[in-house]
């Protein structure tokens, strides 16, 4: 074996590793209920794994450009922490503090467009989830957002929806792979 190499070899498999670890973060995040990781100190309450374009539930948003997401296939569904009024809005039963995630691949962007993910709770934007920018001339036509926020609900009377809002026309990607919602429970 030449000098060096096994310090090369050693430090391959050290990356390796590291990747491998990544990858299993990356993954982990669009796993059923039953394989998804919480936090000690969290409850999963509610997982959907279809997130959409719905242009119907609110005249407010029923545009190609403003819209709200519509979140489908219930894989996990607690009653006691979370109703769903319908396939955008959803309320929490319990007052407390909640994180709502959610990976969403955006499509059909246009060149030199602002795009915003918003948290509404009756109508009001309580929270800027995401916001980017694209190139022009853009480089691709898609953009992955993923996103996090605490919520503190302390009305069951309160609900919530996800607006999807640009300056110009976008859709949510059709490959449902990486798009996906969940809520947590904050133990405190």
């Amino acid at each position: 074996m030449a000098k060096g190499t096994g310090s090369v070899i050693f430090l391959t498999i050290i990356a390796v590793a590291g990747l491998g670890l990544s990858g299993y973060m990356f993954v982990s995040d669009f796993l059923s209920k039953d394989e998804v990781e919480v936090q000690p100190n969290m409850r999963l309450v509610a997982l959907w794994n279809n997130l959409a374009k719905n242009k119907i539930n609110n005249p407010s948003h029923g545009s190609d450009s403003d819209f709200l997401l519509e979140f489908s296939n219930i894989t996990y569904l607690d009653l006691t922490y979370v109703n769903v009024i319908n396939s955008t809005r959803f309320t929490f039963s319990i007052a407390g503090l909640y994180k709502i995630n959610f990976n969403v691949i955006l499509s059909d962007l246009q060149p030199s467009n602002t795009y915003w993910l918003i948290l509404l709770r009756n109508i009001t934007i309580i929270e800027y989830m995401a916001r980017f920018t694209t190139d022009n001339p853009i480089v691709d036509p898609f953009q992955f957002t993923p996103s996090s926020v605490y919520i503190n609900s302390t009305s069951a009377n309160d609900y919530y929806e996800i607006n999807v809002y640009g300056t110009s026309i976008l859709n949510v990607d059709l490959t449902q792979t990486f798009n996906q919602l969940s809520i947590e429970y904050v133990i405190v």
